[in-house]
């Protein structure tokens, strides 16, 4: 964490995106739905962050600066200048990358949700942990989708393939129901109510985690890219090269966890990068 001082008090900033909590992230996802520039958004998200707000008496002209008041709880009370104003979004600017704001964060804090009264959902483990093949083929799908057409329906259909409802009994230790098509549209109709910065926060998790695979089983995902495919089409030629075209097989990589999936492909591309590189020697 990040140390601020004002006037003899001590406050802190996160610094990495772990130490970001759910309110945070919520707060964060509301500020960029505002269109803010990015240091009035950064400013902002900072004094969330250390329990602050504008103080009801906005601003103050000072030497020709435009300074501002904020508060914490009910007797502090600073008078913020534009350069400590710049000092503060600066030392949260790691946030910032490539332009834009895209969290970093594979933990799932929408574990259990309400999208409304009486009606709960589970979430997917951290880093998708217990996502099976199958159902992760939907969801990117529907992501793919939603990233070419930003048509909300799609972004709606992936989370409701992702957060379910609990099942009876589960001994894998998901609580979500297993994921079934007579549920589904339900489900869709429940999730277009909830609020457009929790849809953010969902979807962050959910990109996070698809960056995280990416990075660990880098073959797995570059031989779609490398073959011109799209990367749902790459992985499914790959599942389908494993079962050798045995529909059995197919269904049975479908039904597995995508982890074991992922680490069976990894280690089949690996062991024949190894042999390719032995035969040119």
């Amino acid at each position: 964490m990040i140390n601020v001082t004002f006037q003899n008090d001590v406050y802190q900033l996160p610094e990495k995106w772990d130490e970001i909590t759910g309110p945070q992230l919520e707060t964060l996802a509301q500020l960029i739905q505002k269109g803010l520039t990015e240091n009035e958004l950064l400013f902002r998200f900072a004094l969330f962050c250390m329990g602050m707000r504008m103080a009801w008496r906005y601003s103050l002209r000072v030497n020709n600066l435009d300074c501002y008041y904020v508060r914490h709880g009910i007797t502090r009370i600073y008078l913020v200048s534009p350069f400590q104003m710049a000092v503060l979004a600066q030392s949260i600017s790691w946030m910032v990358d490539d332009n834009r704001i895209n969290p970093k964060i594979t933990k799932n804090h929408y574990h259990e949700f309400y999208p409304c009264r009486y009606r709960r959902l589970f979430g997917p483990a951290d880093a998708i942990s217990n996502l099976l093949t199958s159902e992760w083929i939907l969801a990117e799908m529907e992501r793919i989708a939603w990233n070419n057409s930003k048509n909300e329906h799609h972004l709606n259909r992936l989370l409701a393939i992702l957060w379910r409802p609990t099942a009876s009994n589960h001994p894998d230790g998901d609580r979500r129901a297993p994921f079934q098509e007579a549920t589904f549209e339900k489900r869709i109709d429940q999730i277009a109510k909830i609020k457009p910065f929790q849809k953010q926060v969902m979807l962050w998790y959910y990109e996070a985690c698809i960056a995280f695979l990416a990075e660990k089983f880098k073959d797995v995902f570059s031989e779609g890219e490398a073959s011109g495919k799209d990367p749902v089409d790459g992985f499914m030629q790959l599942v389908t090269d494993l079962a050798k075209d045995d529909l059995s097989k197919i269904d049975k990589i479908h039904s597995s966890p995508l982890f074991q999936t992922l680490y069976t492909l990894q280690s089949i591309i690996e062991k024949h990068n190894k042999r390719k590189d032995k035969n040119d020697v």
